[in-house]
C-alpha cells in the first residue's frame, strides 16, 4: 500500500475509529463555510451470567467479589447507552468531538449477592452511570512539496502496528477501557481511551512516510470495577481499597483486643493491608516515531517504530511493617491482653502468639499502586497481499526494560518477614527492613512476534461473503531467575507456589495441590486467535445478517499479563449474530464460553449478551 494512500486511510481511521460512521444517515449541516456532520447512536443491552462460581477460583479474598456477586442466570448488566460524534470542517482544517453517556440499571439500582458495586472514588468510565467527553481534537491537512501531511492536537486515538487480536505489541499509545469494552453491544473501538497528544504524519516521497507523536499527559488503563462480573481484583482499581489476607479473626475476642490498638483492621475477609498513596506516572517524557517504506517490487509496506512510554497498567508495591524486625511490640501486645512477665513470654512462644505477631506485622504493612515510567519500545512491521488474495501483516516488538509484576502471593507473604515463605526474601529481591518501600516488579527484556492473515470468500454456505481472520503470536522473556528466584505472574487464587522447603507451602496454602512451579511466567509462550464472519445481505425482509464464530487458544507457556498474557491451555469460543436494517436499526446477540487452562481464571465467566440500537 503506497504511503499516500496509507496516509489518507490513516487520517480516515482516526476520524472514524470511534464513530458509527453511517454517513448516509448522519445529520449533515452547514454554517457558512463550515461543514458539519453529527452521528448518533442509542442502544439498550443486557448481559447474563451462565455459570455458577467455581470454588477453586475463590481462594483469594481480594479477588473474589465479582464471583461471589453473581450466579448462573443473574443479569449483571442492564444498559442504556448513547454516543454522539461531531465533526466540523473548514477547508483543510477541522475539529472532532465524541461523547458517550450510559446508565446501567443492574449496577446502579439493584443489589448484588455479596457486595454492592460502588461508584465512590471510581474513575468516570468505571461508574454505573455517567457521561464523558472522549475524543476532542483539532486537525489540519496540508501538503509539503505536493506530499500530503496531517497534524492533530488534543484527545485522540492513534493506531500503531499491525496487531489484530493479541495485545502487548506496538499498539500502546492508547490505554484500554475494560469497563466500556464489557458493556453489552460494545465494539473494539469502545475499548480505547483517547489521550491528549500532538500527532503529525507526513509523506516524505511517493514510497516513504513518517509519523510522530508526543503525549501531553499520562492516562491509565481503566480496569474492571471491583465486584463487577469480570473483575478479578478487589484492591487495585481506583477507588477499591484494602488488600485482605489471612483468616477471619473478627470472632476472636483476644485477637481483636490485642491488635486493634495497633491500628490493625480485621474484617470477615481477613486482615486488611492499608492502601498507601498511588504513585502515578508523570505526564512528560512520552513520545514515539515511526517510518513506513513501500517496496513496489514486493508489493509490501515495511515499518519501523521507536517509543518511550509510561505504563498504562498498574503494579503493586509494598511497604513493610514497622515491626518486621523490631520486636518492641511485644510488651504493648501482651499488655492489651493483660499479660506480663512469664505469661507474656509464654504467649509469644506459643502458636497463638506467633499467629498474633504475624497478624500484627501483616496488618501494619501496606501496599501501593504504581505505574513504572520510561519503558522503551522498538518494533518492525510488514503488510502485504499474496497472489491468493490473502492479506498478510505482522509485527515484532521489543522492550528491553519492561517491568514484570512479582507474584502477588509471594509479595504478600514477604510482609511476615519469613524467608521460608517467599523467594522474594530468600533471594534478596525485596528489602528486609522495617518500613521499607519496595517496588513490586523487576524489569526484563521482552519480545513479541505476531502475524495476521485475512482471507475473504464469495458465495460460501449461502453467504455473500465469508471473512476469515487468524492471528498467531509468541512471547519471549529474557533474564528470568529460575527456580526459587523471584516469580512473576500466576493469579493469587492458586496460592503460594513451590518453596525451597515445600512443607511450608503445604502447611500454609488453601490449595496445596498448587504447591508447584506451574503457572508462573515462562521464557516462551504462544497462542492464536481466529474469527469467521459470514455476511448475508437482505437475508430476511431487508435485514442484513452477520453470524460469527471466534476461537482462542493459548497453546504453550505462560506470558506476562503486561503483554500477550498467554496462559497455557486456556481456550474460549464465541458465537455471535449481528443484524442490521437499512444501516439504522441494529441488534446483536453474543455468547462466550471460557474453558480449560489449569491456571486460567475465566472458566466460570461464561455469559451471553443482547443489544438493540438505532443509528441516526
Amino acid at each position: 500500500m503506497k504511503p499516500k494512500v496509507r496516509l489518507l486511510l490513516r487520517s480516515a481511521w482516526v476520524l472514524g475509529a470511534s464513530c458509527t460512521c453511517h454517513n448516509a444517515l448522519a445529520y449533515n449541516f452547514e454554517l457558512g463555510e463550515v461543514q458539519g456532520q453529527l452521528d448518533s447512536s442509542l442502544s439498550l443491552g443486557a448481559s447474563v451470567s451462565l455459570h455458577n462460581p467455581e470454588q477453586r477460583l475463590m481462594k483469594s479474598a481480594s479477588g473474589d467479589d465479582g464471583r461471589r456477586n453473581y450466579e448462573a442466570g443473574d443479569v449483571f448488566s442492564k444498559l442504556f447507552r448513547g454516543r454522539h460524534d461531531l465533526e466540523l470542517r473548514y477547508g483543510d482544517s477541522g475539529v472532532f468531538l465524541r461523547g458517550s453517556y450510559w446508565y446501567d440499571y443492574a449496577l446502579r439500582d439493584e443489589n448484588q449477592r455479596f457486595k454492592n458495586v460502588e461508584d465512590a472514588g471510581r474513575v468516570t468510565s468505571n461508574k454505573s452511570a455517567g457521561a464523558e467527553l472522549l475524543d476532542a481534537f483539532v486537525y489540519h491537512n496540508f501538503a509539503i512539496a505536493d506530499e500530503p501531511g496531517s497534524v492533530r492536537l488534543g484527545k485522540q486515538v492513534v493506531n500503531w502496528g499491525e496487531s489484530t487480536f493479541i495485545p502487548g505489541g506496538l499498539n500502546v499509545i492508547n490505554p484500554t477501557n475494560l469497563s466500556a469494552l464489557r458493556r453489552p453491544g460494545s465494539e473494539v473501538k469502545d475499548g480505547l481511551v483517547p489521550v491528549n497528544l500532538f500527532y503529525v504524519t507526513q509523506n516524505l516521497n511517493e514510497n516513504v512516510s513518517a509519523d510522530f507523536f508526543y503525549q501531553l499527559d499520562w492516562q491509565q488503563t481503566n480496569l474492571d470495577n471491583c465486584g463487577t462480573f469480570f473483575s478479578g481484583n478487589d484492591y487495585i482499581p481506583e477507588g477499591c481499597t484494602g488488600l485482605d489476607v489471612g483468616g477471619n479473626l473478627t470472632g476472636n475476642a483476644a485477637a481483636v483486643r490485642a491488635l486493634s490498638p495497633f491500628g490493625v483492621k480485621l474484617t470477615e475477609e481477613g486482615i486488611e493491608l492499608h492502601r498507601a498513596a498511588d504513585r502515578d506516572a508523570r505526564n512528560s517524557g512520552q513520545w514515539g516515531l515511526s517510518m513506513h517504506w513501500f517496496v513496489p517490487a514486493l508489493d509490501t509496506e515495511f515499518g519501523a517504530y521507536a517509543a518511550v512510554y509510561h505504563s498504562r497498567l498498574p503494579y503493586t508495591g509494598s511497604i513493610s511493617s514497622p515491626y518486621l524486625t523490631n520486636t518492641s511490640f511485644a510488651g504493648p501486645l501482651c499488655g492489651n491482653l493483660g499479660l506480663s512477665g512469664a505469661a507474656c513470654r509464654g504467649l509469644l512462644a506459643s502458636s497463638a502468639g506467633k499467629t498474633l505477631a504475624g497478624a500484627l506485622r501483616m496488618g501494619t504493612s501496606s501496599y501501593f499502586v504504581e505505574y513504572p515510567e520510561d519503558i522503551r519500545l522498538y518494533g518492525l512491521t510488514f503488510s502485504t497481499t499474496l497472489s491468493s488474495g490473502t492479506a498478510l501483516q505482522g509485527e515484532l516488538s521489543y522492550r528491553p526494560n519492561l517491568p514484570l509484576q512479582f507474584n502477588g502471593t509471594d509479595l504478600v507473604q514477604a510482609a511476615l518477614g519469613d524467608p521460608s515463605r517467599t523467594p522474594l526474601l530468600s533471594s534478596g529481591a525485596l528489602v528486609y527492613a522495617d518500613n521499607a518501600a519496595s517496588d513490586g516488579y523487576r524489569r526484563k527484556e521482552v519480545s513479541q512476534a505476531q502475524v495476521t492473515a485475512t482471507q475473504t470468500f464469495s458465495q460460501v454456505m449461502g453467504a455473500d461473503q465469508l471473512a476469515l481472520v487468524a492471528e498467531v503470536g509468541a512471547t519471549y522473556v529474557g533474564g528470568l531467575e529460575g527456580k526459587y528466584g523471584p516469580r512473576y505472574g500466576r493469579n493469587s487464587t492458586f496460592g503460594p507456589g513451590e518453596l525451597r522447603d515445600n512443607s511450608v507451602c503445604l502447611a500454609i496454602s488453601s490449595s496445596p495441590q498448587n504447591c508447584n512451579d506451574e503457572g508462573f511466567v515462562t521464557p516462551f509462550a504462544w497462542g492464536y486467535r481466529a474469527r469467521a464472519i459470514w455476511s448475508y445481505a437482505n437475508a430476511i425482509a431487508g435485514i442484513d445478517l452477520k453470524p460469527g464464530l471466534s476461537w482462542s487458544q493459548d497453546v504453550k507457556g505462560y506470558a506476562p499479563a503486561e503483554v500477550s498474557g498467554f496462559n497455557e491451555g486456556s481456550k474460549a469460543v464465541g458465537l455471535s449474530l449481528d443484524a442490521d436494517f437499512n444501516s439504522t436499526y441494529t441488534a446483536g446477540l453474543a455468547y462466550t464460553n471460557y474453558f480449560d487452562g489449569d491456571y486460567g481464571t475465566r472458566g466460570d465467566r461464561d455469559f451471553v449478551s443482547l443489544s438493540v440500537g438505532i443509528n441516526f
